[in-house]
């Protein structure tokens, strides 16, 4: 196998298989040496603390990761087993996972993966993590094959597709975790960190799994955008795989899912207030399962005072009056002029504002003259307060979307332009619902 950084160990993912180690017995599956020939660990040596600094110090001939096994690794009639779990339990993802009845022929699709050993390792540990990371891996595989069979894929394509959307943020393991913990307000490096995982997920696909190219090609795909806002290569249109673009929707679906009331509604919105990110025939599908739902989702009853709309209202406008501000100074600054990869930079940035201004237009919130009148609107009337407080939070999320973006496209320029962008990344990642 040709060296790659696989080969360094990474400490967070040995992090986790000393802790996965702890529980379940986890040996090599092969002699292990390092990159200079020195043997380091032999063939059926048990994994542990004592081990892990032997590891860590050396660059290694081959991936760690293609050189272990655990007891009783996940197979695929265990991932039958939980996605059937999830069509029967799973209520909210319902109406997509039933949509079409595709879920017998999705069942079927699990049940025929060929795994290896080192990816039969990596589902053990999603699985024993904790943190439902496996069950949360096979709802978006579900829905992922749900999108896919309706469009008409077919069957070899529904099998890569079923590895990649079950296997899509495997490269998080990699990441430090306290980078992935809520909204934390990261750096441009350890943001650049976070984004890197769908890289590392590519290159456990195609040098660890030895899956067909389309695959790693899913993973590195599922955040980038049709548009061309995405991550971690910025793609758009055609340099994009379907079924990339599939699991991003599915992974969408699935985030909105696990955290919100009204999932299906607020998936939805989610998709389509910035239109142009992901293909309509795949999110017309979500739509048709939302007014194809045999129950309508109840309203929120725990919708936020009408006054803390209203207060998120005028939060939004202030900044975005802020951002135009910021944006109008770049156009003018001198440096910036005379530079042009970083007048480009704030070209996109200009084009990605005006998009956003245009999907906030299009809601009609910013034609009220005053954040109060908001309030008097919707004082009553429960499905428009939800309608409001998504938006809101859709808007701010897609604005710092940009201030991520800028972050990583400033940092690899001379160290003059990162402080002529500071304002308008400090205002748009500072936008709140």
């Amino acid at each position: 196998m040709q060296d790659s950084q696989l080969n360094t160990v990474n400490p967070f993912y040995l992090q986790r298989v000393v802790k996965l180690a702890e529980h379940s017995r986890i040996v090599t599956s092969d002699d292990v040496y390092a990159a200079n020939g020195m043997k380091l660990l032999a063939k059926g040596t048990p994994i542990s603390h004592e081990v892990q600094d032997r590891l860590i110090k050396h660059k290694l001939k081959k991936p760690l990761e293609s050189s272990l096994s655990v007891a009783d690794a996940i197979d695929p009639q265990y991932l039958v087993a939980l996605a059937q779990d999830v069509l029967a339990s799973q209520t909210k993802l319902q109406p997509i996972l039933f949509f079409g009845n595709h879920g017998g022929q999705a069942l079927e699709i699990l049940q025929g993966l060929a795994l290896n050993g080192p990816m039969r390792m990596v589902l053990t540990m999603l699985e024993r993590s904790g943190n439902e990371e496996l069950r949360q891996s096979v709802e978006c595989a579900l829905v992922a094959l749900v999108l896919g069979i309706e469009l008409g894929l077919a069957q070899e394509r529904l099998q890569h597709l079923a590895i990649g959307s079950l296997l899509h943020d495997i490269g998080e393991m990699y990441i430090n975790p306290e980078y992935l913990r809520g909204n934390n307000n990261l750096k441009p490096s350890e943001w650049r960190h976070v984004a890197s995982h769908p890289l590392v997920s590519k290159m456990l696909m195609d040098e660890v799994g030895q899956f067909p190219p389309l695959v790693g090609q899913i993973v590195l795909e599922h955040h980038e955008r049709l548009d061309g806002s995405g991550y971690p290569r910025r793609a758009a249109g055609d340099q994009l795989s379907l079924e990339g673009l599939i699991v991003g929707v599915a992974d969408t679906v699935c985030a909105v899912f696990r955290c919100y009331g009204r999932p299906l509604a607020r998936a939805e919105i989610a998709m389509r207030i910035v239109p142009g990110q992901f293909p309509p025939q795949v999110t017309q599908i979500v739509t048709l399962a939302l007014r194809g739902a045999t129950q309508p989702e109840p309203v929120a009853t725990e919708l936020p005072a009408v006054a803390l709309m209203t207060e998120g209202m005028h939060r939004l406008l202030k900044q975005l009056a802020q951002v135009l501000i910021a944006l109008d100074e770049l156009q003018d600054e001198a440096q910036i002029k005379s530079y042009k990869p970083a007048q480009l930079v704030v070209q996109h940035a200009v084009q990605r504002v005006n998009l956003i201004q245009r999907a906030f237009s299009s809601t009609g919130l910013d034609s009220l003259p005053r954040a109060e009148a908001l309030g008097a609107l919707a004082a009553n009337d429960s499905e428009l307060q939800f309608e409001i407080i998504v938006v809101l939070e859709e808007i701010a999320w897609r604005l710092r979307e940009l201030s991520r973006d800028l972050q990583l496209r400033v940092e690899s320029m001379p160290e003059f332009v990162a402080p002529l962008f500071e304002r308008l990344v400090l205002s748009l990642h500072m936008v709140r619902s």
